[in-house]
């Protein structure tokens, strides 16, 4: 019985304009056929990843009869040459520099070109689509389109992501002087300005005019419990694309869905990709695209695997439902009419609302069985938050979308902070993280009341019949440990009768 033959891979090291050695393989298909042009991808590995770490796609790739350069980042893992940029004009120089190097030196249709990458990868591939204009199409999995609202959603620093990327980039690459004073900045909440325009310098979002006007065609998959990069600065980014686009959302955290596929297991995120190729450089059928640009996998309970489809992310929610805070002790109510005049004290207590084992245990943990954080309602401490609790929902409550939350903070401080968490409660008072968002204030003036209404991060998830829905605010939680309220600060807020603070899901 004949056997398939297996790509061929090669070590190469090609040289930057600058200089710097570019660490990689390339992988060819089997037989390449004398004369013929074959579509190539550029694949750039993750933070702190060698190019080893994308092999196993690649293959997939090539016997699919693709040309694929794979490629460890300037700075990066074990080839240390150069330091590390952060997606910043090295490192678009670079992907350019491979592209080159392929149309020059492998059997490679200029014409068809595309790009991919996975967490730093993906960020770059993105940027990098701007300012190449041969990329005509890019895979981005669990990567970012706007790095300041990754690292300071609504003014509160990401210290989860923040410590991640710093500790593991000091221990295992080569960084330079810039990349220690932009972390010193950011641990320190200092000279904020200049690292937010590094950021914008490092986001896809800043160059989207220019991706427009080279019209790639992007496919991005992101989950929805993504705490380094989360889910809400890629639909914006999405939502503002104007050429070819595919978009899935699913349950789990940082590159959690995408890594059984790079260890060689059945994976559709990475199925996704070799269709998004073959449709756009090969311009094959993709039955999956035609059924719709977004695929998402709705949160529940129970964990069901189910897969929805839309046109467009503005059609994943059809309505909202609405729920004024009201007053009172313990868990407060949700009602349906406003509920003003009331207010609420408490001494904020640092905690962390993910569930057993933290963010990343749990969030992993969610991506392998599709069941949700949970944890005991019992270990929400009353004493150090407010809650809100709805009676038992009667019909089963689909929430597709960002919900929003409005609420009146007195400062107590010049300088605070407040999580607001959104949970599912089962009959046996057991609580399932939903969504949530960060706030702080600066520079405020003590005792003068402050108005907020912002959205949690979008989410899309299936409250059971018999659950309630929980909103609770805090004022510390471990994953924004760096903007803790000032010792001895309460937490006071209140409900005005010209903005009733309320709770709206956005319902399909």
């Amino acid at each position: 019985m004949a056997h398939a033959e297996t790509p061929s891979l090669k070590r190469v090291q090609i040289k930057a304009p600058d200089g710097v050695t570019i660490d990689g393989a390339v992988v060819m298909p089997a037989r390449p056929t004398p004369g013929r042009k074959y579509p190539a991808i550029a694949f750039a590995a993750a933070w702190n990843g060698g190019w080893e770490q994308n092999t196993v796609p690649a293959l997939k790739l090539a016997s699919k009869g693709y040309v694929v350069h794979l490629y460890t980042m300037r700075g990066m893992a074990k080839f240390l040459d150069g330091e590390v940029n952060m997606a910043g004009p090295n490192d678009r120089m670079d992907m350019t520099a491979v592209i080159d190097w392929l149309i020059a030196n492998r059997p490679v249709d200029p014409d068809r070109i595309g790009a991919a990458g996975i967490s730093y990868g993906a960020g770059l591939a993105l940027i990098a689509s701007a300012f190449d204009p041969r990329i005509r199409s890019v895979a981005s999995f669990s990567g970012w389109t706007d790095l300041n609202r990754a690292l300071w959603p609504n003014e509160t620093r990401n210290a989860w992501a923040g410590g991640i990327l710093y500790k593991s980039a000091v221990d295992a690459s080569r960084v330079g002087p810039e990349f220690l004073d932009i972390f010193h900045r950011f641990f320190r909440q200092v000279r904020v300005e200049e690292n937010l325009a590094f950021g914008a310098g490092r986001s896809a979002q800043t160059y989207i005019d220019q991706i427009n006007e080279n019209q790639p065609a992007i496919l991005m998959s992101q989950q929805w419990n993504e705490m380094i990069f989360p889910p809400d600065q890629i639909l914006d980014f999405y939502e503002g694309l104007e050429g070819p686009k595919r978009l899935l959302l699913q349950p789990g955290d940082h590159v959690s869905q995408e890594s059984p596929g790079l260890l060689g297991l059945q994976n559709r995120q990475l199925n996704e990709t070799y269709a998004w190729f073959d449709r756009t450089l090969k311009n094959a059928p993709d039955p999956a695209a035609r059924a719709g640009s977004v695929t998402l996998q709705p949160r529940t309970p129970w964990g069901d695997r189910t897969l929805e489809t839309y046109p467009e992310w503005s059609a994943v929610s059809t309505g909202t439902k609405r729920w004024y805070l009201g007053g009172g002790t313990g868990y407060r109510t949700l009602a349906e009419t406003p509920q003003t005049g009331w207010d609420v004290e408490y001494r904020p207590a640092l905690s962390t609302d993910d569930g057993p084992g933290g963010p990343l245990v749990g969030h992993l943990g969610e991506a392998l069985t599709g069941k949700p954080l949970n944890a005991r309602l019992a270990s929400l401490d009353r004493r150090t938050r407010a809650m809100w609790m709805t009676p038992p929902f009667a019909e089963r409550l689909k929430v597709r979308g960002a919900p929003r939350v409005r609420f009146t903070v007195t400062p107590q401080s010049a300088k605070g902070t407040v999580i607001a968490t959104l949970f599912s409660v089962s009959p046996r008072n057991v609580v399932f993280n939903m969504t949530h968002t960060p706030l702080t204030w600066r520079d405020k003036t003590v005792g003068e009341p402050l108005t907020y209404e912002l959205p949690l991060r979008p989410t899309a998830y299936d409250i059971p019949p018999g659950h309630k829905l929980l909103l609770s605010i805090a004022g510390q939680d471990l994953n924004y440990i760096l903007d803790k309220n000032p010792p001895g600060a309460k937490i006071a807020l209140s409900s005005p009768e010209s903005a009733p603070s309320f709770i709206e899901l956005p319902t399909r």
